[in-house]
């Protein structure tokens, strides 16, 4: 099945429509079950459907918990790391919110790979409820970036990667395994410079190693919700 796309040329239209879909989804889950969980991703993409969220103030965070799509090595503090972004736009601002799942960076990554990937191992299945996604310039989606190993991972839920730019961070990623166990996966896409990668990746036109994100194709309910406004 194809995922459902919805291009935008307004950011705000784009960030209300997106989360509406999460509002949404969360409250139909909510409707037979106590919690829902949800893997987050950082970058520019999500930023203005996060902080709509908390505008709207929708969500019943106490009967949500946060987990984290991927995350750069770095200290929780600093402007590289997802999880200080989204506690900035999210867990700081809402109330009682379950849980958000955190990592001591001091610890090597290895253990940091091998605590999340056993911490996943004792939750249910699906794993998630909702998995949000993003997709780069170069066809990666959480830290899964065009000609890793890690692409073609089939038992490990996370694993260590590292971006094409050899300065680049250190990375933890929910591996495919991970991901597509999931009852539902929204991309959030933002900038008018990825509509060939977006045309591309949508029409299956390359490999899992030449663009990442072809790996989430095969799930049965995948929302894009793209913003090409800029």
């Amino acid at each position: 099945m194809s995922p459902t796309f919805h291009p935008f040329e307004s950011e705000n239209e784009y960030a209300e429509a997106a989360a509406r879909a999460i509002e949404d989804f969360v409250s139909e889950s909510l409707t037979s079950q106590r919690t829902v969980t949800v893997a987050l991703s950082g970058g520019k993409g999500p930023i203005p459907v996060y902080k709509k969220l908390v505008e709207n103030n929708r969500i019943p965070w106490s009967r949500v918990i946060l987990f984290l799509a991927d995350e750069r090595y770095a200290p929780l503090n600093s402007e590289d790391s997802n999880y200080h972004l989204i506690s900035t736009l999210i867990a700081d601002k809402v109330k009682n919110l379950r849980k958000f799942y955190s990592y001591n960076t001091k610890e090597p990554i290895e253990t940091l790979v091998h605590w999340y990937d056993q911490t996943l191992r004792l939750q249910g299945t699906p794993l998630f409820d909702l998995v949000i996604l993003g997709l780069g310039a170069d066809g990666h989606t959480a830290s899964l970036f065009p000609g890793s190993g890690a692409l073609h991972e089939k038992r490990r839920l996370v694993a260590q990667t590292r971006p094409l730019d050899l300065n680049g961070l250190d990375r933890m990623s929910l591996t495919f395994p991970a991901i597509l166990d999931s009852r539902k996966i929204i991309f959030l896409i933002r900038g008018k410079e990825k509509s060939k990668v977006v045309d591309r990746w949508l029409s299956k036109n390359a490999t899992v190693d030449e663009l990442p994100a072809v790996g989430v194709l095969g799930h049965s309910d995948v929302e894009v919700f793209y913003d090409k406004s800029k």
